[in-house]
């Protein structure tokens, strides 16, 4: 039992990664290597399939896999060849597409230069558009505070009054008055000069030609 589910994963994992192999040649456009796993895969797919019935069908009646076989109308001794040869060639195919490391790739003198001379370039054309990208910010920033410098000076022409033109208006306005013609005129203030009695007058005029004749 053991051997059978070990088995199981084996060709499960393998059908899975034969299949995968398939869709990666056929994007490379490798029809031979896709060929060839098709081939692969549908072998191991007909061995998952006669594993899973004959499980399915040991489950279900409670049967001995020899009685399985026989309630199938397979043979057992076919069946244990099958089994045998797919585990001998699962083992083959992990060995075979096991992954391999790349090898680093050796360049020559002039190969190397050339990928250096390629490497400088990008490194300029990347500095390029940094500096088109700051300068691009720059010309933004400039013109977002230019469009707020516009807009409070509309709004000082269209709606704002500051102080000095608020004078000059009151000025102007005073200036361009008429003056009023039907006003009264103005009262005169005369000075009041204080005035002496007559008896007292009479009086002091005598006693200056008294003493005059003397």
């Amino acid at each position: 039992m053991p051997g059978a589910i070990s088995q199981a994963v084996g060709v499960d994992g393998q059908l899975v990664g034969a299949w995968y192999r398939v869709s990666v040649a056929v994007a490379r456009k490798h029809w031979g290597v896709a060929l060839g796993f098709v081939v692969l895969g549908l072998l191991l797919a007909y061995v998952a399939y006669i594993a899973a019935l004959v499980f399915a069908t040991q489950q279900t009646y409670q049967l001995a896999p020899g009685q399985a076989l026989a309630r199938l109308g397979m043979d057992s001794t076919a069946w244990l060849w099958q089994r045998s040869a797919v585990s001998v060639l699962l083992v083959c195919l992990s060995g075979y597409l096991r992954y391999r490391v790349p090898r680093k790739q050796t360049l020559s003198l002039e190969e190397r230069k050339r990928a250096i001379q390629e490497q400088m370039q990008l490194d300029a054309l990347r500095q390029d558009q940094r500096e088109q990208q700051a300068r691009g910010a720059v010309h933004l920033l400039r013109g977002v505070v230019q469009a707020a410098r516009g807009q409070d000076a509309s709004d000082a022409r269209h709606g704002g009054v500051t102080p000095e033109t608020a004078e000059e208006q009151e000025v102007n306005a005073m200036s361009a008055a008429p003056l009023s013609t039907s006003s009264a005129p103005l009262p005169m203030a005369w000075l009041r000069v204080p005035t002496v009695p007559t008896s007292a007058a009479n009086s002091a005029s005598a006693l200056n030609n008294g003493n005059s004749h003397k």
